[in-house]
């Protein structure tokens, strides 16, 4: 698939570039973007002053890392960045392109520079970045600029596996290319420890006003009102752990728990559900779940023309060992 865009700029000046040597990880700082930047970026591509980078403030070098052994800390923003340089002449005109690429959590990304070191060219380059046969050409890109292009990394995905990308720069004398492979570095595994912990859906915050016993007792609770909001959230007390959607048509509620929430694992009965018709809402206190009429496993729970539905989550999160002290 190949997509082709022209980054028509007015009026770009960068001054006071400092260029990094030929396959050197560099630090960049970002920058505020002109207009026409802008809109390069809303027509599906970015186009940047030189050096300003998709994320990688903290970079790592690429050749002495190990795929098999070094992975990205998650949320770090630091990634493993394989690089190179090249300089071309026509006249008493110098240019320089420089490529990086690596991977993040989600995505390989390849970013170009196209710089000028000498003469008095304004010659504007057309550059094509290809990642696994997917072909970016952006034209007229001017210099003291950076290009780059991403996809998502295929689904699946492992340490070491290869990412085959290439980068073709034209104008201003012979064109500078390269074809090349990178491998993929996977995200760290994050230790931690699992704990269990009570989740409740709904909006509407459950009473204790009576005497625990009697199979009530005096713990926070909270309901799910089908003639309240169509989206409530999933409590874990005062936490809000998830959301939960009810379909009138489908008479379903489904409930989403957050990425760091799961049900317990092994646990048969890890969803417990009561239902209420209007008026009939306990206030008394929290229905006990182990008494629940519905129990099972599934996040989806049919409704049965009840008002209101007491539904009891056992959920487990993960947790760091200095988040547990």
């Amino acid at each position: 698939m190949k997509k082709t865009f022209t980054s028509g700029f007015l009026g770009l000046v960068i001054s006071g570039l400092l260029l990094s040597a030929c396959s050197q990880v560099a630090t960049y700082e970002s920058e505020d973007l002109t207009l026409e930047q802008a809109k390069a970026d809303k027509e599906g591509f970015k186009l940047s002053p030189y050096g300003n980078t998709y994320g990688n403030e903290n970079a790592r070098e690429y050749e002495v890392a190990d795929c098999s052994v070094d992975c990205i800390e998650p949320g770090s923003g630091e990634y493993f960045i394989k690089s190179a340089s090249e300089t071309g002449s026509a006249g008493p005109n110098t240019k320089e392109v420089t490529y990086r690429a690596y991977n993040t959590e989600t995505d390989f990304v390849v970013e170009v520079d196209y710089n000028k070191l000498s003469g008095n060219s304004n010659a504007e380059a057309d550059i094509s970045i290809t990642i696994e046969g997917d072909e970016l050409l952006i034209e007229d890109v001017p210099f003291g600029s950076t290009v780059s292009h991403s996809i998502p990394l295929p689904e699946g995905w492992e340490a070491c596996d290869l990412i085959e990308f290439s980068v073709l720069q034209e104008a201003l004398g012979n064109p500078i290319e390269w074809n090349e492979t990178y491998s993929l570095f996977e995200v760290c595994s994050v230790e931690c420890l699992i704990v269990e912990e009570t989740g409740y859906v709904g909006n509407t915050k459950g009473e204790n006003s009576g005497t625990p016993g009697n199979g009530f007792n005096n713990a926070w609770w909270y309901a799910f009102d089908t003639e309240g909001d169509e989206i409530q959230n999933v409590y874990e007390n005062e936490n809000v752990i998830g959301s939960a959607t009810y379909d009138e048509v489908e008479g379903t509620i489904t409930i989403s728990l957050n990425s760091d929430y799961s049900l317990e694992e092994g646990e048969d009965e890890s969803v417990k559900w009561y239902s209420y018709a209007d008026g009939q809402l306990p206030t008394a206190g929290r229905p006990t779940p182990g008494q629940a009429p519905n129990k099972g496993t599934s996040l989806v729970i049919d409704t049965n023309g009840d008002r209101y539905y007491v539904i009891h989550l056992d959920v487990q999160t993960c947790v760091s060992e200095e988040e547990e002290d």
